[in-house]
């Protein structure tokens, strides 16, 4: 039995995670198309979003440990024993991997039977306030118009003058001699 799953929506951050049969040197050397027939999809793949790795490759890291410090998804505590568990060819979909909607009417993807089916997580949004800003500039209060002049660019200044001045005073009387 074939699964069916929605596209995401174009801003959301999701991932369907899958294992497969076939080594990891076959899955990566497919070409677009034939990754396009494996996850039954019309809309162009972009295989840079696409995660192929052999499941011992981070057995001492953990694979619900690198989901969610690698990737910042929440992964379920209840999940995490399970996903560390698995063996083999590891495939992981992340959204960005299908091309935007365009004008077709298909709903989602309908991988092939050889992807099993794992599970299907989405990036937590954090919308929590942070603290209030105490810095005078959080708060509005600074002057407007310009800034005072230093007493450093005030002698800067005068100096440039005075240079000027004696410039002008040894060419004049170079000019006269």
């Amino acid at each position: 039995m074939t699964s069916h799953f929605d596209y995401p929506h174009e801003t959301s951050n999701e991932i369907w995670l899958f294992t497969h049969a076939a080594s990891v040197e076959g899955l990566r050397s497919l070409s677009p198309k034939e990754l396009k027939s494996l996850l039954g999809t019309s809309r162009d793949i972009d295989i840079h979003h696409i995660a192929i790795f052999d499941a011992s490759d981070i057995k001492e890291y953990g694979l619900a440990h690198y989901l969610t410090e690698a990737h910042g998804y929440d992964v379920p505590k209840e999940d995490g024993a399970e996903l560390d568990a698995l063996t083999g060819t590891i495939v992981i979909i992340f959204s960005k991997a299908f091309a935007p909607m365009e004008a077709d009417n298909e709903t989602g993807f309908s991988p092939d039977e050889g992807l099993t089916f794992i599970r299907h997580y989405q990036m937590a949004q954090n919308f929590t306030p942070k603290d209030k800003l105490q810095s005078r500039s959080a708060q509005g209060d600074l002057a407007l118009g310009k800034p005072a002049k230093s007493d450093a660019r005030i002698s800067g200044m005068v100096a440039t003058f005075v240079l000027l001045f004696l410039a002008l005073f040894v060419t004049i009387f170079i000019w006269i001699a």
